[in-house]
């Protein structure tokens, strides 16, 4: 009776185990390195800062890229289970449909679980946040709310793509007030509007002042193998080290008159 009663539990846990069997290590792709460096690029900030600040994190504590890829095989096993869990509670579904959509909602993330690229992360959430947009339709609550406002910012916060989820929950939110117009829930939907705005606006502005300083505090005028270097030094010709005082900064300076003692020596 209780492996019938877990049935979909251990068939998810058995996928997951099985793919974390198959392969842990990390693959990675050319947009991979953004992530890796925090989504700073030398022109600015190209992504925004979730899945990053959790390869920082993850990275710190194990010191291994292989427990980002095993957090997101064990992330996506809890999101089915969680939305599984969601709509067997609202509608009428037995064991064996459970178990194909259990296997259809896999399907996707076979090739990627694995891959150090926001999809492993953003599939999950989207589960998750259908979930919760389900729960709050079905049984309207501050709960229920506050999970849908928190699981809209984080997926803001994963990838640039969902910035349509604006209109869609605008949309939620206008169909839910129309089927109930209470002064209660109109006050409550309109605070997690405005939470959502300015919460995912104000994280991606202190993120991208952070990145800007720390982009700033390593310039290349400090390393001579960087972008200063390759734009300044290897476009304008020092012909001997007098030329070098024609410059005001020091830090200039040094980094032209090393490049001329380099051009000498070669």
């Amino acid at each position: 009776m209780i492996v019938k009663k877990y049935t979909i539990e251990i068939l998810v846990i058995t996928i997951i185990l099985g793919l974390l069997f198959y392969s842990s290590d990390p693959v990675l792709y050319v947009d991979s390195y953004r992530f890796l460096k925090g989504s700073l690029t030398e022109t600015g900030i190209s992504d925004p800062p979730l899945y990053s600040t959790i390869i920082l994190i993850l990275n710190s504590i194990f010191k291994t890229l292989n427990s980002v890829v095993i957090f997101q095989t064990l992330f996506i096993g809890f999101g089915i289970l969680f939305f599984l869990k969601t709509i067997t509670k609202y509608f009428d579904i037995d064991v064996l449909s459970k178990a194909i959509i259990a296997i259809f909602l896999f399907l996707p993330m076979f090739k990627s679980y694995n891959n150090l690229l926001t999809e492993a992360l953003s599939y999950t959430l989207s589960l998750i946040f259908v979930s919760f947009v389900v729960k709050l339709i079905y049984t309207f609550s501050t709960r229920n709310l506050f999970w849908t406002s928190i699981l809209v910012i984080l997926l803001l916060l994963i990838r640039n793509q969902f910035l349509f989820l604006y209109p869609i929950i605008l949309l939620l939110y206008l169909g839910i007030i129309s089927i109930d117009r209470s002064k209660k829930k109109l006050i409550s939907l309109t605070i997690s509007f405005i939470f959502i705005i300015l919460s995912q606006n104000s994280i991606v502005f202190i993120n991208k002042s952070i990145k800007q300083v720390s982009l700033e505090n390593n310039t290349l005028l400090n390393n001579e193998s960087g972008i200063f270097h390759y734009i300044y030094v290897d476009t304008i010709y020092i012909s001997s080290t007098e030329d070098v005082e024609l410059f005001k900064d020091e830090s200039l300076k040094k980094t032209f008159a090393k490049n001329c003692e380099q051009h000498k020596t070669n």
